[in-house]
């Protein structure tokens, strides 16, 4: 990736690629109160994510599944999103305390019909963890999947061809 272009950044203790620099533009982070150098790379990014596709690294995020009879409906007591989604997608969304307070933010994705994955930052995740099982019941479980190798989400709104041609 580095040959593409790619400026590493460390994030959680992992070096992961921050943002990519085309030819022509010096791959440096200038750390500033204003607007980046990097600025119009990272938003060309982001917009060629929403409009084409992208592939997100998830790798370094702590991971807890939440299994079990009930889970969709415990998913949607505890998060702010809309947990009622289809099995394959995923969707940002806070956790809530009982008192409506935020207890962490996350990246919550559905794996199955029973069985959610939730993702959120590695120094959080015992305390995201402890959370969860205070609310659920015996019909849930939540055990920690933080020691999947790899977690990646791809995101294509654009045609197919994109796909094949990584293969």
């Amino acid at each position: 990736m580095k040959a593409r272009g790619a400026v590493y950044a460390e994030a959680q203790v992992w070096e992961r690629p921050g943002w990519f620099a085309p030819k022509g533009v010096v791959p440096k982070y200038d750390y500033s109160f204003h607007c980046p150098s990097w600025f119009d790379q990272a938003q060309a990014e982001q917009k060629a994510a929403r409009e084409c596709f992208a592939m997100i690294d998830y790798s370094m995020l702590g991971k807890l599944m939440i299994e079990g009879r009930d889970a969709e409906s415990f998913a949607q007591r505890v998060c702010t999103n809309d947990m009622a989604m289809p099995v394959g997608r995923l969707a940002y969304s806070l956790l809530l305390n009982e008192r409506g307070g935020v207890e962490s933010d996350v990246t919550v994705a559905r794996h199955g019909n029973d069985a959610y994955m939730v993702m959120s930052s590695i120094s959080d995740t015992r305390r995201d963890r402890d959370h969860l099982k205070r609310h659920s019941n015996r019909a849930k479980t939540c055990t920690c999947a933080t020691s999947h190798p790899l977690t990646v989400c791809s995101r294509l709104p654009g045609p197919k061809r994109v796909i094949c041609s990584l293969r």
